[in-house]
C-alpha cells in the first residue's frame, strides 16, 4: 500500500516538474519572440 501511494507520489513530482520545464521553455520562448517583435514594430514606427 505504502509503496504504491509512493511511487504514484513520485510520478505526480516528476509530471509536475515535466509540465513546469515545459511551460518554463514554452513562455521562454514567447517573451522572446514578443520583445523581437516590439523591437521590430518599434523600429518600423520610426522609419
Amino acid at each position: 500500500m505504502s509503496l504504491s501511494l509512493k511511487i504514484s507520489n513520485d510520478a505526480r513530482k516528476l509530471h509536475y516538474y515535466i509540465f513546469m520545464q515545459m511551460y518554463n521553455y514554452i513562455f521562454n520562448e514567447l517573451y522572446i519572440y514578443i520583445i523581437i517583435s516590439l523591437h521590430y514594430v518599434v523600429k518600423i514606427n520610426k522609419k
